[in-house]
């Protein structure tokens, strides 16, 4: 299956559009955003993405662990996952404080990228 991919500008985008002005700005340094990217095109081209609700789940889980911005790397998450659904056509039934929570038990590692994208199958309509 072919799904959306987001690049780094995408990414940027996406974390302008949910960070506060009072919060902290821009990239975190030492961080790589070509890196998160490239570690889950990995997972696409080793055939390791089972369905676009694990594709969502490894893009929210890989932002929110890496830390690749100066403050709401898990709002960025759970808005890039939130996307990648959409885009395919899946329309999820849950609040955005719930997948936020999901986002946070992942990087806790409370949940795991098959947990996640478990509980996706579970709230999203086709």
């Amino acid at each position: 299956m072919h799904y959306l991919t987001l690049d780094e500008s995408d990414l940027i985008e996406i974390h302008k559009n949910v960070i506060e002005p009072n919060e902290i700005q821009g990239l975190a340094m030492n961080k790589s955003l070509s890196a998160v990217l490239a570690r889950l095109q990995n997972r696409l081209d080793f055939g390791l993405i089972t369905d676009v609700f694990h594709y969502a789940a490894c893009m929210g889980i890989f932002i929110a662990k890496a830390r690749c911005f100066n403050d709401a790397n898990k709002r960025t998450a759970a808005a890039a996952l939130h996307l990648i659904l959409i885009a395919h056509e899946c329309k999820p039934k849950i609040e955005n404080t719930d997948l936020g929570d999901w986002i946070v038990k992942s990087v806790v590692n409370e949940l795991s990228e098959e947990d996640l994208a478990g509980l996706l199958r579970t709230v999203c309509e086709s």
